[in-house]
């Protein structure tokens, strides 16, 4: 866990000192004071980016694995300089107008980006990129889930996907990134080639049609496997489709594609993996064949609310 994170945990089970208290309150005012909810700060990837990247250029490698006794101290020397770099790169950019792309929960967008490259967003998710896009470079930052189906250029410029826990590259293809908080975090193509690394560089997989690499977010590992014909979730067409999913997995995604809170009244979750194709299915027709595979029962508490307990 990075440092900062590891200061907000502490603070989110009331372990923090006073000064590291003072510390967050002082970070969180600032950004109410900009208008920016604390939400929409977490959400920007490209705020992130570049925070972690000043961060990494100012601290020597393994100065806080060495220097454990000092991890309270440089948490929030790291913290003060996120707040610096928060109001710069917010309220201080000159050069760069970014764009920005949001499916809500419930909705999907379909999009062309400038170099003619489309784009299918996942409930929930939001795009970045610079309103000078294809110019100097090709770049998108992604928070949530998107199929693209990138143009090559003449000019061999690459086409470069940003995530939460992955950089992706590619020229021309068709291919997926999914990279959620309480989902599967992978990419899998349908053609072309595409090379994945880590966001530290210190993995990469490079793989082709029909081939998909997952990220381990406990061991950091990438790994890469071969999908049999009809794997492939397509869910840009409509398809909702699990294979040795977690329920956690499960949930999660039908919260974003339908647009729904889901209450599990069950204080400890089953292990086992789900699997199975829902495609145009309703959510009650999905949670009556998790009920009959499962054991899955819910409760409709009203059009927006569903309650579900594990026997």
């Amino acid at each position: 866990m990075r440092p900062i994170k590891r200061l907000f945990q502490k603070y989110a089970d009331s372990e923090t000192t006073k000064i590291e208290t003072d510390l967050i309150h002082t970070y969180f005012d600032r950004l109410h004071k900009k208008g920016i909810k604390i939400e929409d700060a977490q959400s920007d990837l490209v705020l992130n980016r570049r925070i972690y990247q000043k961060i990494n250029q100012k601290i020597k490698p393994g100065f806080l694995q060495r220097s454990k006794p000092f991890l309270p101290i440089a948490a929030s020397l790291l913290l003060l300089l996120s707040i610096s770099l928060t109001h710069n790169f917010y309220f201080n950019k000159p050069t760069e107008n970014w764009l920005s792309r949001r499916a809500s929960n419930g909705e999907q967008l379909d999009f062309f980006l400038s170099d003619s490259t489309q784009v299918y967003l996942s409930p929930g998710s939001t795009l970045q990129y610079t309103a000078d896009f294809g110019n100097q470079d090709r770049k998108v930052y992604l928070n949530g889930e998107a199929f693209f189906k990138v143009k090559k250029k003449d000019n061999q410029q690459a086409f470069v996907v940003e995530s939460t826990h992955l950089i992706v590259k590619v020229l021309g293809t068709e291919f997926n990134v999914q990279d959620i908080e309480g989902e599967a975090t992978a990419v899998h193509v349908r053609s072309g080639k595409v090379k994945v690394n880590d966001r530290d560089h210190q993995q990469q997989q490079i793989i082709t049609a029909n081939q998909q690499v997952v990220y381990n977010r406990s061991s950091g590992l990438l790994t890469k496997t071969t999908l049999e014909d009809g794997e492939m979730n397509n869910w840009f067409t409509g398809q909702i489709r699990f294979k040795s999913a977690s329920l956690t997995e499960v949930i999660n995604t039908l919260k974003r594609r339908f647009n729904v809170e889901i209450t599990v009244k069950t204080e400890k979750l089953p292990t086992y993996p789900i699997s199975g194709d829902f495609t145009n299915d309703s959510i009650e027709e999905v949670l009556k064949s998790l009920n009959f595979l499962y054991g899955i029962t819910y409760i409709k508490i009203d059009e927006k609310h569903i309650e579900i307990t594990i026997h």
